[in-house]
């Protein structure tokens, strides 16, 4: 069996790192691709999959009034409590794929 020297290992992690800075300097120095329209053209809606007035529905409020302040985007609430949330979470699954419903996901 070879064993390998650690100035060898540590070369080689040298290497690696300077590998990755040089990948993320690179894409940073890329220019972002503009978008063509605004996004959405109709009315956001933020299903929230609990009731009223929980952390989630709080969350969300607070959510859309940032997204209000947007110049002419209205940013609706709706709460669609039932079955442990799978009722709310359904509505957005089965929406448009256009961005105009939003689901306010929580880190498990």
């Amino acid at each position: 069996m070879k064993t390998l020297s650690m100035s060898f290992i540590a070369s080689r992690a040298v290497s690696a790192t300077a590998g990755c800075a040089a990948a993320v300097l690179y894409l940073m120095g890329q220019p972002a691709q503009a978008q063509t329209s605004a996004w959405p053209a109709k009315t956001v809606r933020i299903i929230v999959p609990y009731p009223p007035g929980g952390g989630t529905d709080i969350i969300a409020r607070v959510t859309a009034e940032k997204l209000q302040a947007a110049p002419g985007q209205s940013v609706v609430i709706e709460n669609r409590a039932g079955a442990n949330g799978i009722i709310g979470t359904e509505a957005v699954a089965r929406a448009a794929p256009d961005g105009s419903r939003l689901h306010p996901d929580e880190p498990r």
